[in-house]
């Protein structure tokens, strides 16, 4: 049996044990196992499994006014072009001692559940006002709901056709 694990979308590493060698800000997340092999019939039958890990600091402040706790986006595509995958990390800052909900919205609809925005292709219908909503409990029992946007667009591909006069 081949044993895959991945983090944000990339393999982080390979065998049935997860070894993750500090817990932080960075590290917190959903880990998916995939495991692979062949019956005997030669077919190969693949499974998935997530796990989510979280800590919480003893040393932390913890806050809970909602207007101390930002919503921070950070690119992980170097420039939004025409046609090409983009993709952006949401977080919370200060990190909650409690699991964050991440939710990217566009148009007033859901897009998806996360802390990575992932489009496969900007295009027409992918660009526009994205939104990271954010929810968790604070360590007082209150739920707490921040958010932040993204416009995501792109320079439009420069034409190739060349006309004649």
């Amino acid at each position: 049996v081949d044993y895959t694990w991945y983090f944000q979308g990339r393999v982080f590493s390979r065998g049935e044990r997860l070894s993750i060698r500090e817990l932080n800000d960075y590290t917190m997340g959903d880990y998916t196992c995939q495991a692979r092999f062949r019956s005997a019939g030669g077919s190969t039958v693949e499974a998935k499994a997530t796990i989510s890990l979280w800590h919480s600091s003893p040393l932390s402040v913890v806050r809970t006014e909602p207007d101390r706790t930002r919503v921070n986006i950070v690119w992980r595509t170097e420039r939004m072009e025409y046609n090409q995958p983009f993709y952006a990390d949401c977080n919370v800052s200060p990190p909650p001692p409690t699991p964050v909900q991440y939710t990217w919205y566009i148009r007033g609809r859901a897009y998806s559940n996360g802390e990575r925005l992932m489009i496969p292709k900007l295009t027409e219908h992918t660009a526009g006002n994205y939104t990271c909503q954010a929810k968790f409990v604070s360590t007082t029992g209150s739920p707490i709901e921040v958010q932040e946007s993204l416009l995501v667009h792109y320079s439009q591909p420069v034409s190739a056709d060349i006309q004649s006069g």
